[in-house]
Order: structure tokens, then C-alpha cells, then sequence
């Protein structure tokens, strides 16, 4: 949570925080700005005077979790190889769940999330590079079906309550060793 020099939380933050507690709970659509601002304590102008409209709220929700899917390709750009890119897709992925779980849930499985990135080219830009380096650059429909697979698990495992049972280096350990067990028969070479 971001702190500006005196300690607290700024507005623009609080508004974030509680957006995404609301659009994880009850999803966007179904969020109003005046839900937002009721559990702020704050009126409608409010929240208007930090963001000026829901959707750069919720692009603002996002913003951590899709800058570090971003960093991905970055990395993988100073990899040597296929073999390497696909390991470190995996891995940024699987830290990329571990971190921003919820936030990867959410746009798995709330509509109108999942239609708000779909809709940004450079977001379509980028996975398809991800899943280029997973599954190559003409996959077979088996590929494609692993990568639906293995990419569902990942996303939903923030809205797994029993998630939060698992201790965070085993819960890491057994993500990645199955997505990478389910896409290894896939690998570009």
C-alpha cells in the first residue's frame, strides 16, 4: 500500500484498495462509483475528483499486475534461448499468479474485466508473445488446448480460498510444476 511522507495512505490509493476489495467481491459491473464512495466514507465527487470514470479505476486495479506481466518479455529478451524463454515465461508467470493473484482471477473470470484487457492491443500484443514462447510460434490444437488448461489454473488460483491454506513456497513449487508438466509436451524447441 503506497504511503505519501506523513505515514498515511493518499486518496487516489484508498480509492484503488477499495475498488479492488469491491471488484474482486461483487465484480465491476456490478460496482458502482457510489459503492465506492460509500465505503470510502466519501461522496461520488469524491472518487470523481481521483479517477474520471470506473474504468481508470480499473485500470488503475490492474496496473501492478499487468507492468509485471510486462517485465516478462524484458526478461526473456536477455535469455539465450527457446528452451530458456519458455522457462522464464513459466516462472514470471507462476510469480506473477503468486503476486497478483486476485487481480489474475479477476480478469479470468469477471466478463467485463476479461472484455476491458482483451481490449487493449498491446495486453493481446503481449500474450500472445507469452504464448508464443510456451507453445511456439504455430501451435497444434492439443498446444493450444494445454495452454487453456494450464493458463486456467494459474488465474483461478487467487479465487481459491484453500489457496491461502497452502504455504507460499509449496503452493509455488506445485503451480509451476504442473503448468510446466501440462506444456512441456509443447515446447518450442
Amino acid at each position: 500500500m503506497a504511503e505519501d511522507r506523513g505515514g498515511t495512505v493518499s486518496a487516489r490509493d484508498r480509492v484503488i484498495r477499495t475498488a479492488r476489495s469491491l471488484f474482486i467481491e461483487r465484480g465491476f459491473a456490478a460496482t458502482s462509483l457510489q459503492m465506492i464512495a460509500g465505503a470510502l466514507g466519501v461522496t461520488k465527487a469524491a472518487v470523481y475528483h481521483q479517477f474520471p470514470s470506473k474504468a481508470e479505476i480499473l485500470a488503475a486495479v490492474l496496473e501492478p499486475a499487468i507492468k509485471q506481466m510486462r517485465s516478462i518479455p524484458r526478461s526473456v529478451e536477455q535469455a539465450g534461448s527457446r528452451a530458456d524463454d519458455f522457462d522464464m515465461v513459466l516462472d514470471g508467470l507462476v510469480d506473477l499468479v503468486m503476486e497478483h493473484g486476485e487481480i489474475a482471477a479477476m480478469i479470468r473470470r469477471d466478463a467485463a474485466v476479461a472484455e476491458f484487457v482483451t481490449a487493449d492491443e498491446s495486453f493481446a500484443s503481449l500474450t500472445a508473445q507469452l504464448d508464443r514462447a510456451l507453445i511456439g510460434e504455430h501451435p497444434t490444437p492439443a498446444a493450444r488446448a494445454a495452454l487453456i488448461i494450464a493458463g486456467g489454473g494459474l488465474m483461478m488460483t487467487g479465487a481459491d480460498p484453500a489457496s491461502s491454506l497452502i504455504d507460499r513456497a509449496t503452493l509455488r513449487r506445485v503451480l509451476s510444476e504442473s503448468v510446466r508438466r501440462l506444456l512441456e509436451p509443447y515446447r518450442p524447441v
